[in-house]
């Protein structure tokens, strides 16, 4: 959307370094034996043994930490644009992954630590794109209003109640939408949002209605009818911060949920490919 709101964006992902040091000892038989020493033995560090085929799985495990924080962070800076677009490097990363664990033996413990990502991914990607739906056909809604109220201004009944009955069409598709995640999940200011929208272009279509059928600006009927329109527009929210509130309700949550159990999955595998050093004494 152009507008944005930008908010605070939620990074959960989990990234685990662990620096290795070899330490070199070096042993001179000409020497005597040096007393035996009462503190503790030093440790030797053993470098680490890594299968070689993890490293692609981590690398795609991370492309597909980092797209799915993207598609968060973008739908929370209303960028409609930028999150089917992080949606679609999630896709890649995900199957990257998926043929990457196919070249691994079956009971390979990487394929227990990524077993939970393709579904969480597609978690990600289904609430993602009803969201991204959703704000789209509410942009839409709104061009096609302002678009009414223009011709409004110019008397120009015929276009305006066309362009009322493109943003109705808009509506209709994110209802369609919103049904999709059902009736069980508490959205309310995208419902809210919706019924405000309603009410407006409802009374708004009456009175172009009203006013297309060659009645002026006068009389019994066109008082209640400005008056509803009227009472309808102050009723509508003031700015974009209402679209970043449905955002934090609709998406927020889940996807945050689903991030923490990807940097799980990624954590882990990153854990398999940079096991622990083994000390010797």
């Amino acid at each position: 959307m152009e507008t944005r709101s930008r908010l605070a964006q939620l990074s959960l992902l989990v990234v685990v370094a662990l620096a290795g040091t070899s330490l070199a000892v070096a042993a001179d038989t000409d020497r005597p034996t040096p007393p035996m020493s009462t503190s503790a033995p030093a440790a030797i560090y053993v470098p680490r043994v890594t299968d070689p085929l993890l490293a692609p799985i981590d690398a795609a495990a991370e492309d597909l930490a980092w797209a799915a924080r993207d598609v968060l962070s973008s739908l929370q800076s209303l960028d409609v644009d930028a999150a089917r677009q992080a949606v679609a490097r999630g896709d890649a990363a995900q199957a990257t992954l998926t043929t990457q664990l196919g070249t691994l033996a079956p009971d390979n413990p990487a394929r227990t630590s990524a077993a939970s990502l393709p579904r969480t991914w597609q978690m990600i990607k289904t609430r993602a794109s009803i969201v991204a739906n959703v704000l789209t056909d509410l942009e839409r809604h709104d061009t096609a209003v302002i678009q009414a109220t223009g011709y409004g201004r110019q008397k120009g009944w015929p276009d305006a109640l066309a362009s009322l009955e493109a943003a109705a069409a808009a509506m209709d598709r994110a209802r369609s939408d919103r049904a999709i995640l059902g009736r069980a999940e508490p959205m309310g200011a995208l419902d809210d949002l919706m019924l405000r929208y309603d009410t407006y272009d409802t009374a708004l279509s009456s009175l172009y209605r009203y006013l297309s059928n060659g009645h002026g600006q006068h009389g019994k009927k066109f008082g209640p009818l400005h008056d509803s329109v009227t009472a309808a527009q102050a009723a509508l929210p003031g700015g974009w911060g209402v679209f970043s509130t449905i955002v934090g309700e609709v998406a927020g949550i889940a996807l945050t949920a689903s991030l923490a159990e990807i940097s799980r999955a990624r954590a882990d595998i990153d854990a398999l490919l940079n096991p622990p050093i083994a000390h010797a004494q």
